[in-house]
């Protein structure tokens, strides 16, 4: 197998296995604190990759940003979000899970087409960096927005 073929499965097996163990360590973790430490881990791990000093260096920026990303960052976000959403929307909760789902969904195809054009006019080293790039703008868009105030407050019904 490839060293590439070997990134590729070595992440997809911690992938797989991350997330119930994780689950089971982080379970009673307050989900702000655990989603920003995913985030903040997620974007060291992709600049590690980046920067992949030698094949030892990128495997295990591969594993921790699958750690991250698989095994705190799903489980800390997703239910999460989908029961505030629940919360806030009253009898409208299923299409707005709905039009959740099909976000996440688009942000996946989303990020999978821009790491595509990274790879082709780039080099498969610089994903780690855009990677890591674009979680430290979600950590700084989080953070403008817990500044400023905006959004929904719990308990309050969304308007509409």
């Amino acid at each position: 197998m490839s060293a590439a073929g070997q990134l590729v499965t070595v992440y997809s097996l911690v992938y797989a296995v991350s997330p119930p163990v994780l689950m089971t360590m982080t379970g009673r973790a307050e989900r702000r604190r655990l989603l920003v430490g995913s985030l903040l881990l997620f974007a060291a791990g992709n600049v590690i990759y980046g920067i992949g000093l030698s094949y030892g260096v990128t495997l295990a920026g591969r594993i921790i940003a699958a750690v991250a990303l698989y095994g705190i960052g799903s489980y800390a976000f997703n239910p999460a979000q989908q029961h505030r959403l629940i919360g806030l929307s009253g009898p409208s909760a299923g299409i707005v899970l709905s039009l959740n789902a099909s976000a996440i969904y688009l942000g996946s195809a989303g990020g999978a087409f821009l790491g595509g054009l990274v790879v082709k006019y780039g080099s498969a080293a610089m994903l780690g960096y855009f990677g890591g790039a674009w979680a430290l703008m979600a950590l700084a868009l989080f953070g403008l927005n817990r500044l400023s105030g905006a959004g929904v407050r719990s308990g309050q019904p969304a308007d509409g």
